[in-house]
């Protein structure tokens, strides 16, 4: 019996879910057919002997037309424990014994970042999107940006990074046999020889609600770090901060205004310890202990191409503080020629927008 059969088919008996799945592969040693040829000869425990013996044939013939399709549609299938099975996922207790994939991005890469929040975005989170990936191009451009390419944040952070070059892979709670949401299919195409689509489930799997929660601890455990860009105080982006942080892997949320609904999530997950500020990408990959290359110093000319909502006046006091890293407001007052009142709206303006911050004296520096 094909042991790669044998472990499609173990994940398509009925009852048998995730933690059985690892329970008969870590008891066969990675041997599924063993259970599947001689379900009364292991050592199983006899609820799930009987589910084999009940199902197991049937499984292995869905399941040898799965493998087939897959070959068909240039799918890897990829077994826990192999070489090609993102070593990321294997020490978390759910990981799936079975994965599909479609693409081209090395799954075992040095450097992986999630990307994660609102499905609806205000600009101000679609810019986020645009900063960090810009970031991650600039400062690790080996980078591979993940979420789950749904509406909002999810597709936003993966058309930033194909349109800065990066590798990018999306996570789907449905079998690779369709897209859904049906609008993002040109995103997923362009995604396949920049990046890739990763999922559990077999084809005709619908995307069913209880799918993408599972889906997001993939999501989790994938990448070194998730950010979270806007979230309100209930939502799959906090699903998939509380998991990853189950993982013990480090969680960004992105500042926000206070009493904006977009930041609700963000702002309750750093009161509460839950997630680190996020500040921006060197920072990032400092607290990750990330080699990267030498980078540019950030300027506001910098900042200036990442906010193109910002005003003329704006982008002006933005390289200004910039340039001198920490500047007072009659500094800037002097360099633009402008009036106090002028100024001061238009940095109490970017101060909400979270790029400017204001210190003691009337001081102020790029966020």
């Amino acid at each position: 019996m094909d042991r790669t059969v044998a472990a499609v088919a173990l994940t398509m008996i009925p009852g048998v879910g995730i933690k059985t799945a690892r329970d008969v592969w870590q008891l066969t040693q990675g041997q599924p057919e063993i259970a599947l040829e001689q379900g009364g000869e292991v050592e199983l425990p006899r609820h799930t002997a009987e589910l084999l013996r009940e199902h197991g044939r049937e499984a292995l013939e869905h399941a040898e037309s799965e493998v087939e399709w897959c070959l068909d549609h240039d799918i890897r299938i990829l077994l826990i424990g192999e070489s090609d099975y993102p070593k990321r996922l294997t020490d978390c207790g759910t990981a799936p014994v079975v994965l599909y994939y479609r693409g081209n991005a090395d799954l075992n890469g040095a450097h992986f970042v999630s990307v994660v929040g609102t499905r609806r975005p205000s600009a101000y989170g679609r810019d986020l999107c645009r900063f960090i990936a810009e970031e991650l191009s600039r400062i690790v451009p080996d980078a591979v940006v993940v979420s789950g390419l749904a509406y909002g944040v999810d597709v936003c952070a993966h058309r930033e990074a194909l349109a800065n070059g990066l590798q990018t892979v999306g996570i789907l709670a449905h079998g690779l046999d369709r897209i859904y949401p049906t609008e993002h299919r040109q995103t997923a195409k362009e995604m396949l020889t920049q990046g890739g689509l990763l999922t559990e489930f077999v084809k005709a799997t619908i995307p069913e609600k209880g799918n993408f929660v599972q889906r997001n601890r993939i999501v989790a455990a994938l990448s070194d770090a998730t950010i979270v860009v806007e979230s309100g105080l209930k939502g799959g982006a906090l699903i998939t901060a509380r998991l990853a942080d189950d993982f013990n892997r480090p969680v960004f949320a992105c500042p926000g205004r206070l009493r904006d609904p977009h930041a609700e999530g963000c702002i309750r997950l750093v009161a509460t310890q839950n997630a680190l500020l996020f500040s921006g990408i060197e920072a990032l990959a400092k607290d990750l202990n990330w080699e990267v290359g030498t980078t540019e110093e950030m300027s506001g000319g910098r900042q200036t191409e990442l906010f193109a909502n910002v005003s003329p006046l704006g982008h002006q006091l933005l390289e200004l503080i910039g340039e001198v890293g920490e500047a007072d407001i009659n500094f800037l007052i002097e360099k633009t020629g402008r009036s106090y009142t002028e100024v001061s709206n238009e940095l109490f303006s970017l101060d909400m927008s979270a790029l400017v911050r204001l210190l003691p004296g009337n001081v102020y520096r790029l966020f």
